[in-house]
């Protein structure tokens, strides 16, 4: 999986180097539920920031985010599955040219921010690079954290132009606010599970829950900005 660094044209018209702010979706597989995933935050991202920004800063700052997704078991260059394809079509959500990745170590370091889809996918990530505790989370973990309210409320700061920086800043908070925020009382509310395998209905119930989960994230990643 290739990351890279790459200059960009802010808003303001001067050209910045700016390392993008990284966001790594993890399951199993990644033919399912991380590959519906990838494809719905990008997706929920661009919507949130087009419809909070003119376009220019829209696209700036969408610039300044990577999405990409793995599987702890995946075999390299599968096709997303039939059935969660069919899953984004009927959500509206363009997944087009997914091919699956095995999750490496190097995958994890270089991340800014590691979202697995179940707590399995989360421990098995930490297993893989323990140092990424910090930053890894469940997706549903993640945005009951950040959108406890007053959890972020004048915590980063924001320079205008470097979104990824503030981002960071925003995983950090997240990460020492977690051991506050009172678990869910029933844990399994913190996984996405898996639908391989079964029914189409599964499949769009699991749909339902990501795009609704990532819909939640774009909004709390955009509107991070908006509290400065």
């Amino acid at each position: 999986m290739v990351w890279g660094n790459y200059d960009f044209v802010s808003a303001r018209g001067a050209l910045l180097e700016v390392r993008p702010f990284r966001i790594l979706v993890v399951c199993t597989g990644n033919t399912c539920q991380s590959a519906i995933a990838e494809a719905a935050l990008r997706d929920a991202l661009r919507s949130s920031l087009a419809a909070s920004y003119a376009r220019s800063d829209a696209t700036s700052f969408g610039d300044q985010v990577m999405v990409r997704s793995a599987g702890t078991l995946a075999n390299d260059g599968s096709p997303m599955t039939a059935e969660a394809s069919a899953a984004c079509t009927r959500l509206g959500i363009n997944a087009g040219g997914h091919r699956s990745h095995r999750l490496t170590a190097a995958d994890v370091r270089e991340a800014d921010l590691v979202l697995g889809m179940t707590r399995e996918h989360r421990d098995a990530v930490i297993a893989l690079e323990p140092h990424a505790a910090r930053t890894t989370f469940t997706l549903a973990e993640f945005v009951r954290v950040a959108t406890t309210p007053a959890i972020l409320v004048g915590q980063c700061s924001f320079d205008g132009e470097d979104f990824a920086a503030l981002l960071r800043s925003l995983v950090g908070i997240v990460s020492v606010a977690r051991p506050y925020v009172s678990a869910p009382l029933i844990e399994s509310e913190l996984d996405i599970e898996d639908p391989f395998g079964g029914s189409a209905r599964e499949y769009a119930q699991v749909g339902s829950a990501i795009a609704a989960a990532t819909g939640r994230l774009a909004s709390t990643l955009v509107g991070v900005m908006h509290d400065r």
